[in-house]
């Protein structure tokens, strides 16, 4: 396989895994991790699991999701344990020992197999909050943007990128309002996204955060920021009705030119709009 990027990836694998569960052949076991509706039985099912770094990060960082958002889950760190090796595991947990503050804290095991340490840890939610915004707005300056274009180090980022889900994931729940979620999510990165594109995973999971917030006025409102990846991403995981799909459609046929900010054009985007308004009127 030649070099991919994670735009590349993201058109190619991701969207099309969501739209259709559709499998490719390849290394994509961290991207299918990151957007499964089943995360428990893709971890069960799949064969041949990557003990890497980077997929085991990805595995904790729909850990923090489902902790943050919905509930504590022991049964989700059970798995965890017993499906990737303990070397790998151990590694993730030294890896957060080496942050400062706060974020050393997820480092701490029991945080992850004791209730109750768990919920002592979340509950300081002002300390967690500003801990997160601080990060979030750092990661839009030092990563999204970049007024000097100084090529990024991979490294660092993919070292903060578990905080920086964690981070988003805790926003995204408790403070929803905050405009750093909105220039993540109007803001590709700066430097070529790698194979994984974990900043393009923060990136449409701030664009969710956004839609249920705003809905699609939200798109609509910033049309010619987006990719249309975006948009595609939004329609496909968010419930919409066939009076916005229409104006959508009508105001996207209206643009003279969309800045190309991705690997895809309008027709995908349209065509998905009119099998969603099909589904929809004739349910």
């Amino acid at each position: 396989m030649g070099f991919m990027c994670g735009y590349c990836i993201e058109t190619g694998a991701v969207l099309p895994f969501i739209k259709s569960k559709l499998r490719h052949e390849g290394n994509f076991q961290a991207n299918y991790f990151q957007e499964t509706d089943d995360l428990k039985g893709d971890i069960t099912t799949t064969k041949g699991l990557n003990n890497s770094q980077g997929v085991i990060d990805i595995v904790f960082c729909r850990l923090y999701d489902q902790y943050i958002t919905h509930a504590f889950d022991i049964s989700l760190f059970d798995l965890v344990s017993i499906s990737f090796s303990s070397d790998v595991i151990q590694s993730f947990f030294a890896r957060r020992k080496e942050g400062e503050g706060l974020w050393k804290e997820l480092g701490n095991e029991y945080l992850y197999k004791d209730e109750k340490c768990w919920n002592n840890f979340i509950r300081d939610k002002e300390n967690i909050s500003n801990n997160s915004l601080a990060m979030l707005n750092a990661y839009d300056d030092w990563w999204l943007l970049d007024s000097n274009r100084v090529k990024k180090d991979h490294s660092r980022f993919d070292s903060v990128f578990p905080i920086l889900s964690f981070s988003l994931s805790f926003v995204a729940k408790h403070c929803s309002e905050s405009a750093v979620i909105k220039k993540i999510a109007l803001e590709s990165p700066y430097d070529v996204p790698g194979f994984w594109g974990n900043d393009l995973w923060l990136q449409r999971r701030a664009m969710i955060a956004c839609a249920k917030q705003h809905g699609l006025g939200f798109i609509l409102d910033n049309l010619s920021k987006l990719r249309f990846e975006l948009i595609y991403y939004v329609l496909l995981k968010t419930d919409t009705n066939p009076i916005e799909l229409n104006k959508l459609k009508k105001v996207i046929l209206s643009e003279d030119e969309h800045p190309m900010r991705g690997m895809m054009e309008s027709e995908p985007v349209i065509a998905l709009i009119d099998h969603l308004i099909h589904k929809k009127t004739y349910m």
